[in-house]
């Protein structure tokens, strides 16, 4: 690779491969509206991730505002982590329901289960919830809250994708999981997302709004957008899954590495997968010291671009601290997400690294410690 190491890299399909399957759809003139290609890619992703069902739609954004259409949680409260990407954030007030935060676990970067409990009122319609860098919530909680109080469960599982739990996909659990196939992500389809479901109804039902709320060639059943994924990225995507364990290997290699280079700096903390996950790896996150949060993390993160290391302050900004959310319920109380937000920086990490590379980036970010 050049000598500049990048944050991510996405992986493509070869380009022979790709051409073939342009062939094919020009062959079909079948360009949108559920073709061949996006049939097949839904059926392949419910094979690789051993799901019921799997709904996919033009990216993940849309992907979650259709999911929590589909539950119905237009109005109420839904209660979220402010350590996300805005997107979830978003989801929650597009659709009309009213975004209250709930702070994190330092230790998983994960919304802590034993603050949610709190948060719950009669207006509570449901918990949404990001596994962030790709690593698990933890399920076994969230689970037996949602199931006690009667609330629906979502998970954000825009990170998620290939990482599994005890050997089962994380994107398996709660009501709803989204996934998202953006080209920054482990799995790309350059732009895409989906829904993973056990339940037909609920499939049913992000189908119809997907398509415009039509139903039938003469019947519209209710409100829809437009979140169809055309031919083309199907295709990708479809092409793209057949590398996507190999991917998955380059990275974990890359990530043991940076944990042998940089295991015993007191200057930094690593998060742990624990016991019977097998982690995507989607991203590295490294935890740095509280003397070196805020401005001088921006520095460090400066002065490692000037030596050819993009790495990447991410999520430099705790949701509840937007102007848009500061007046939410429980943005005030989100302590540790604001704090992980100043210290937190993700390290370069994808399928063309090598380990090498590894040992220069830690190398190069010990220095500056």
């Amino acid at each position: 690779m050049s000598n500049r190491i990048v944050i991510s890299e996405p992986s493509l399909p070869s380009l022979e491969e790709l051409k073939n399957s342009l062939d094919e759809i020009w062959e079909n003139r079948w360009l949108t509206n559920d073709g061949p290609f996006l049939q097949q890619f839904e059926n392949a992703l419910r094979g690789y991730l051993g799901a019921k069902h799997v709904a996919v739609q033009t990216n993940g954004h849309s992907s979650l505002e259709i999911g929590l259409r589909a539950l119905d949680l237009c109005d109420g409260e839904v209660i979220t982590t402010p350590y996300s990407f805005v997107s979830t954030s978003h989801a929650i007030r597009n659709v009309g329901a009213q975004v209250v935060f709930s702070d994190i676990d330092a230790s998983t970067f994960n919304l802590d289960p034993l603050l949610i409990e709190e948060k719950i009122n009669p207006r509570t319609r449901a918990i949404l919830a990001t596994h962030a860098y790709g690593l698990p919530c933890n399920l076994e909680a969230l689970d037996e809250i949602a199931t006690r109080h009667g609330l629906a469960l979502i998970y954000d599982g825009a990170h998620s994708f290939g990482t599994t739990v005890e050997g089962n996909a994380l994107s398996l659990y709660g009501d709803i999981c989204m996934l998202s196939f953006h080209a920054t992500k482990i799995f790309n389809s350059i732009e895409g997302g989906a829904l993973v479901t056990a339940n037909e109804e609920t499939l049913n039902r992000v189908r119809l709004l997907r398509n415009f709320g039509i139903s039938g060639p003469d019947e519209i059943s209710g409100w829809g957008t437009n979140a169809k994924m055309n031919e083309i990225l199907a295709a990708v995507g479809l092409l793209n899954l057949k590398g996507v364990e190999e991917e998955i290997s380059r990275r974990t290699q890359v990530g043991q590495q940076y944990r042998t280079s940089l295991q015993g700096n007191d200057a930094l903390q690593l998060l742990d997968p624990g016991h019977g996950i097998r982690w995507n790896h989607a991203y590295f996150p490294v935890l740095l010291d509280e003397s070196f949060a805020g401005d001088d993390l921006k520095r460090i993160e400066a002065a490692l671009r000037i030596e050819g290391v993009v790495c990447r302050r991410y999520f430099s900004v705790s949701i509840n601290t937007i102007d848009v959310y500061r007046d939410c319920p429980g943005a005030d109380e989100c302590r540790v997400s604001e704090d992980l937000a100043r210290r937190v920086i993700c390290l370069p990490i994808h399928g063309r690294m090598s380990t090498q590379d590894a040992e220069e980036v830690s190398s190069k970010l010990q220095r500056l410690l």
